[in-house]
């Protein structure tokens, strides 16, 4: 039974943020979000990572402004700073945790270590989170060729990084609880060890092939047997005619030893800028994945975690299943600092026997309060069909609220 006093509180206050940001939000014009609004197929046009997410380069930091003037630390990409702060508002269950938390201090180093010219380079990444969820740990830590600039195109890579970096596999974001991540253990806090190469065959053609070793055990140790445990990983991104449509795949094949089950993975992906199709009389974007897996539930952190599972009893029998999940989103642009979103997700364990799907529906508000001053607000009905889980306190299975408040330099 849906208990509703904390969640309808919850949605109070959420309402009134909403209507003071409002009133104090005074810019009425647009500006679009993504890259495909602006016809851009590369991601180090504001990130440093050839793949996307993470650090930014001073071009993304001066986008994620937002017509504000920037502070002086955001003027530079040398040094960079992302602190995130949650409160989360569950249905009333007094098993599930809730409350205001700190969720993560990164702090990034992006260090040239020599340039012959605006084409080439070398430089040194490396991204250290100081707390939060997690404990003090390394994220992002890579070496990162350069070969030619942003305006030139061929076959062989731009980029080559070595190290510990985000795998180029799918739609990427920075969540770790999107279903479409957490099937294939591509969150924003999963990463992998190893080779990555990636180019641009044309304005319309983007390429990342990675070779990586040990199944996300990341570097940060040595693990048993996991000297011949290699993946590979590949990801094309076409943005046709560079017109107002991007679509995207990739697939991922990780290696086991012995008689274990090797994971595989497949994605295909695209974005709608609703803004260039509609020739700005809709601003806003449309976004869509759908990934199937195989054998990546077990020992699976990220699935467990959504479950009320104790036992390991429904886990074990979706443990060799063939999974899938799929993500809908819909952004609509405002104005230059605000954003509505609603989202569907949905997560097959066993993709053949839909009558365990989990459902999830999200809808909010994103606001740029000031340079690089991000809040998020999302409230979040979920429903999970398999008996087990159905009226359990797991968190594919309740409904709740949450507020995150990003600040970056």
């Amino acid at each position: 039974m849906f208990h509703r006093k904390r969640f309808y509180a919850f949605i109070y206050i959420y309402f009134w943020i909403l209507i003071f940001n409002v009133i104090a939000s005074s810019t009425s014009y647009s500006r679009p979000e993504y890259a495909i609004h602006h016809g851009i197929n590369r991601c180090t046009i504001c990130h440093i990572s050839p793949s996307g997410g993470s650090e930014r380069n001073l071009n993304g930091k001066y986008y994620g402004s937002r017509n504000f003037s920037p502070s002086p630390y955001s003027r530079q990409d040398l040094v960079s700073l992302d602190f995130r702060a949650l409160y989360f508002a569950p249905e009333n269950r007094p098993e599930t945790n809730g409350g205001l938390a700190w969720m993560a201090g990164i702090v990034s180093l992006n260090l040239p270590l020599s340039q012959e010219d605006d084409k080439k380079e070398k430089r040194l990444v490396f991204g250290h989170n100081i707390g939060g969820f997690s404990a003090a740990q390394p994220r992002n830590l890579y070496l990162r060729w350069k070969n030619y600039g942003e305006n030139e195109y061929h076959f062989y890579p731009q980029y080559v990084l070595f190290g510990r970096f985000h795998a180029p596999f799918g739609l990427l974001t920075d969540e770790h609880r999107t279903y479409t991540r957490i099937l294939t253990r591509n969150t924003w806090n999963d990463f992998e060890m190893g080779v990555l190469a990636s180019g641009d065959i044309s304005p319309e053609v983007h390429y990342d092939a990675a070779l990586v070793n040990g199944e996300k055990t990341s570097g940060t140790s040595l693990g048993k047997d996991r000297a011949l445990i290699w993946g590979q990983i590949i990801n094309f991104r076409l943005q046709p005619f560079q017109g107002p449509i991007l679509i995207g795949m990739s697939g991922s094949y990780h290696r086991r030893i012995k008689k274990e089950e090797s994971p595989y993975a497949a994605t295909i992906y695209g974005v709608l800028s609703l803004t260039r199709w509609s020739n700005g009389k809709i601003n806003g974007s449309l976004s869509m994945e759908y990934t199937q897996a195989h054998f990546w539930n077990s020992e699976n952190v990220g699935i467990a975690g959504l479950l009320q599972d104790p036992n390991g009893v429904y886990l074990n029998t979706v443990s060799k299943s063939e999974s899938s999940a799929l993500l809908l989103q819909t952004t609509w642009d405002l104005n230059l600092q605000w954003s509505f979103l609603y989202r569907y997700e949905q997560l097959r364990l066993d993709r053949h026997f839909p009558a365990d799907t989990f459902d999830r529906h999200g809808l909010g508000f994103r606001h740029f309060f000031d340079s690089n001053m991000i809040l998020n607000t999302r409230i979040e009905f979920a429903n999970a069909r398999q008996p087990t889980q159905h009226s359990s306190s797991g968190k594919a299975s309740i409904d709740g609220g949450w507020i995150v408040l990003q600040i970056g330099i």
